[in-house]
């Protein structure tokens, strides 16, 4: 009897506690979708113009999603210069929005995610996999050769192209017209009514009229389009596989924001397509100005000069005074608050990966001067994507610029389908060799690779080995900032143009300066502070750099506020010739897009 009493308590309680597990994990809140912002390259003008400005409509939207009543329901993260530096961060995006340009002919660049078939292969996977996909004005271009994804992902698009040739099937036309809405029942169109809208209208779209899936939301009824799809202008597409997709040819003049209407039906779009349920009166949000936005942003995206988003560079063997070991190196950073730090050889790289994973810590680049197969092995075993940095060659002999581009591009490009095949990025690294320091040269390169398809080759700017005049610095970096994948800091001379040895972070003259540009330029990505003074000790090398780089901060926010210059060991300087003009120059490298 007792122990039929015992046995019965003890199944009553587990019962209970079962219960309690089982309500605990029905009440833990579902995950927030996430949303994906892409902004291409600006065209139409300068960033700020109010047309065609990519980088602030992804920044807009951003903030508004996460000021809005569904930002419970949602996450979203912006990228920049039409990519994100890890595509990876799309695997798990339940959708995907474009806002670019798109190719029209000869004119302008293809749109991101039919830029090349590798980035079409990577938009083509989300899909297979129920990815919602949101195309916006001028990323709606595509050619005829991209026709079938196109439909199938988002159900229209702008046909410039015919046989081949640059022969507009459809139009566009500025217009200040009153808005009709075809399907007011859709989700959608929650909360939205008629709206008047002055805009570059895109109209006569190509859709698939035998597309039961598709469904017009806003058309233009005094826009001169073909019936009966001709004065569409938004329309949106359910796919088969459980996927959602919607197109709008609006958004040429980014004061449209302002419209209740237009904004309204905007965010309802993304959210739906991320298969979040839209509110009966519509995804709610207020029109938000640059210095709002900038300041809402400020709290949610840490500067990139953040401990987190620093990688310790050449810290490895002979770059370090004390010698050490693997385990000891992960120890050494994580008391420095850094996360990651980029390999460059004197210890077994196994051994090196496995010591960075026990300590959480990402080996965030290799130095890879030459192809080698057992870090490829090694990458793909442990299942890692750091960036591959190449530098120059010394034993290319070539008699102009052109023989020498052809002769780069070769040698890297073995290098560039291991890495892709890794998920990895190759960076070229200005360093060993004068001609390829040149970063127009190196533009070049990319430029030539990726007439082969090849896409995952970026530029590595090292302040370390930069040889330009300050006043230069500007103009240079907006022209190497679209291929920017990494850029590591040094301090500089006054006089750039000599080549600076090795020395800390806020210790001369002219570091502040170009860090200033990088950080007002809203360029994002990895930053590197570099040791590689092999008489000093890397923890001590390493942390005057960081303090460095926190009175260059302090500076930046307040002149005067950041106190007294950092300093640390400081070697003699080293002069290098600069580079010879070239022999036979290629035409512009920054004006090859």
């Amino acid at each position: 009897m007792k122990l039929s009493v015992r046995l019965h308590l003890g199944l009553v309680s587990l019962a209970i506690l079962l219960s309690g597990i089982t309500l605990a994990a029905a009440e833990s809140p579902p995950a927030k979708k996430k949303i994906v912002l892409i902004a291409g390259k600006k065209s139409h003008g300068p960033e700020g113009n109010r047309i065609h400005d990519y980088p602030w409509t992804v920044r807009l939207l951003k903030v508004l999603l996460g000021r809005s009543n569904i930002s419970d329901q949602v996450r979203a993260e912006v990228h920049f210069n039409g990519w994100p530096q890890d595509e990876h961060t799309l695997d798990d995006a339940d959708t995907i929005m474009i806002v670019s340009d798109g190719r029209d002919g000869d004119k302008f660049e293809e749109a991101p995610h039919f830029l090349n078939p590798a980035r079409t292969a990577v938009i083509e996977r989300q899909m297979k996999r129920g990815c919602g996909f949101v195309t916006f004005h001028f990323s709606t271009f595509a050619s005829e050769a991209n026709r079938r994804q196109i439909l199938e992902w988002s159900g229209g698009y702008f046909q410039w192209e015919a046989q081949g040739l640059r022969k507009w099937y459809s139009a566009i036309k500025v217009l200040d017209a009153e808005l009709a809405l075809p399907t007011p029942g859709h989700a959608i169109m929650n909360g939205v009514t008629p709206f008047r809208l002055k805009e570059e209208f895109y109209y006569n779209l190509r859709f698939d009229p035998s597309d039961k899936a598709l469904v017009p939301l806003l058309a233009v009824p005094t826009l001169p389009g073909r019936d009966p799809d001709g004065h569409w202008v938004a329309w949106a597409r359910e796919r088969a596989d459980g996927g959602r997709g919607f197109g709008t040819s609006c958004g040429h003049f980014y004061d449209n924001w302002k419209n209740d209407g237009f904004r309204k039906m905007m965010l309802n779009a993304i959210a739906w397509s991320a298969h979040v349920e839209v509110p009966a009166n519509g995804v709610e949000s207020s029109y938000l100005e640059h210095d709002e936005i900038t300041a809402a942003l400020g709290a949610d995206n840490p500067s990139i000069f953040d401990r987190k988003n620093i990688s310790a560079l050449w810290i490895v063997g002979s770059w370090d005074a004390k010698k050490r070991g693997p385990e000891e190196r992960m120890q050494m950073l994580k008391e420095l608050g850094l996360s990651k730090f980029a390999y460059n050889g004197g210890s077994a790289v196994d051994a090196e990966i496995e010591a960075a994973k026990k300590h959480g810590i990402e080996i965030a680049a290799w130095w890879y001067p030459a192809r080698d197969p057992k870090i490829v092995e090694s990458t793909k075993r442990h299942g890692i994507h750091p960036q591959f940095w190449v530098c120059g060659s010394r034993t290319i002999t070539a008699t102009n610029d052109a023989e020498r581009i052809e002769a780069e591009a070769a040698r890297i490009r073995p290098i560039a389908e291991d890495a892709a095949a890794l998920g990895c990025k190759v960076g070229l690294y200005n360093h060993r060799e004068p001609w390829f320091e040149e970063q127009d040269h190196q533009i070049a390169i990319i430029e030539r690779l990726k007439r082969d398809g090849i896409s995952n080759v970026g530029i590595v700017f090292n302040f370390h080995h930069w040889r330009g005049s300050l006043a230069e610095f500007p103009a240079l970096f907006k022209r190497i900032q679209p291929y920017l994948i990494a850029v590591n800091l040094n301090g500089m001379k006054a006089d750039t143009t000599q080549y600076p040895p090795v020395r800390n972070i806020g210790s001369d003259e002219s570091e502040l300066a170009m860090i200033r540009v990088v950080e007002a330029s809203g360029w994002r990505g990895p930053v590197g502070v570099i040791h590689e003074r092999p008489t000093v000790d890397a923890a001590e090398g390493i942390k005057g750099n960081l303090e460095g780089l926190e009175w260059v901060q302090k500076e930046m926010q307040q002149p005067g506020s950041g106190g007294p210059k950092t300093q640390g060991p400081m070697p003699p300087a080293q002069v290098l010739p600069k580079p010879a003009a070239p022999t036979n120059p290629q035409p512009d490298a920054r004006n090859s897009k």
